[in-house]
């Protein structure tokens, strides 16, 4: 069934094999989606619910659905505003989670700035160019960035891994000295480990 969306005449949706296909210039989509989301446009914003994973990809993508999978999303700037059961993994010059995107499990995100808000119950990957983090990390977190801050609600209740290309104080409410181990900052290095990682 391929249809038209009510809100743009140039959005067209599909739903195949138990599947949401959304495609179009500006695509803004209450979703209820018993499987995976797959979504591409210049201007992305979803609400409602999806049961299976989202895969997202645009100029802006707002993803504003409570996601029982996970999430992956890129575009200029990405904001994940709902709460993940499990996943999010997240590119963009821009990328932010707000305080209501709780993540069930990991939370990878680069960008050249990262702002997280949004509690994580696993590990925390962040590579960016500024980090700010302003949530409850439980698990552990590895921060590589060019500039680091730390906000009143920010706490990691695992290790952390700090690579930084400047001196970062981390306060010890965020986290005891004890657990943190400093990394000295070599794009070229880190780079290429991250790369074999994955």
């Amino acid at each position: 069934v391929l249809v038209g969306a009510q809100t743009h005449a140039e959005e067209v949706s599909r739903v195949h094999g138990g599947d949401t296909y959304i495609a179009g210039d500006t695509v803004t989509e209450a979703l209820t989606a018993p499987g995976d989301v797959f979504t591409a446009g210049s201007t992305i914003t979803t609400s409602g619910s999806a049961s299976g994973d989202i895969h997202a990809a645009g100029f802006d993508v707002n993803v504003a659905t409570q996601t029982g999978g996970d999430i992956y999303a890129a575009g200029s700037t990405v904001s994940i505003e709902a709460p993940v059961s499990e996943d999010i993994t997240a590119a963009g010059f821009s990328v932010r989670t707000t305080t209501n995107a709780t993540t069930g499990g990991n939370a990878r995100l680069f960008g050249r700035n990262v702002t997280v808000e949004g509690p994580v119950s696993g590990a925390l990957s962040a590579f960016a160019g500024n980090v700010h983090l302003n949530a409850v990390i439980t698990g552990d977190a590895w921060i590589a960035a060019e500039t680091v801050t730390f906000g009143p609600a920010a706490r990691i209740d695992g290790r952390l891994t700090l690579t930084t290309e400047t001196d970062t104080a981390v306060p010890e409410r965020v986290i005891p000295a004890a657990r943190i181990t400093v990394e000295e900052w070599d794009r070229p290095e880190m780079m290429r480990e991250f790369s074999e990682s994955w």
